[in-house]
């Protein structure tokens, strides 16, 4: 298991004191490969939104980058383990890390439909999840 594998595994659920374990099918990773989402700079006001490939991080600053560890279109908590109930958009979250010179400042989940489960906060660049976005099928 490589680092990310091993920061995944013990990703943090909002308001639940215990880590995670991510356990995503293979065929939910080859449909779901990018998170959409809009990022505000609180102290510009300004807002974009960016098309991150999961396990990819983009620059938001100078220093600063928010990466997508991972996507789960359908959210749902099984036997301890974060999974997706389907493949399909019915409860999208992605977890994501933003680091500042290098340094994880914040981590956590961003819910498309329940931001206030968001475990993932920070007063300077908060996230909102568009949408996932899915691959065609071949």
């Amino acid at each position: 298991m490589d680092k990310t594998q091993e920061d995944i595994a013990r990703a943090q659920h909002a308001n639940i004191k215990t880590q995670k374990t991510v356990s995503i099918s293979n065929e939910v990773k080859s449909k779901w490969k990018e998170a959409r989402l809009e990022v505000t700079d609180a102290a510009s006001g300004a807002s974009q939104v960016l098309t991150v490939k999961v396990g990819e991080d983009v620059k938001l600053a100078e220093g600063v980058r928010l990466k997508v560890e991972s996507l789960v279109p359908d959210y749902t908590i099984v036997e301890n383990k974060i999974e997706s109930k389907s493949n399909e958009p019915n409860n999208p979250a992605v977890l994501v890390d933003l680091t500042v010179n290098g340094k994880s400042v914040s981590r956590g989940w961003v819910f498309r439909d329940f931001p206030e489960f968001n475990s993932f906060q920070d007063a300077r660049y908060p996230v909102k999840l568009v949408l996932g976005k899915q691959t065609a099928k071949k």
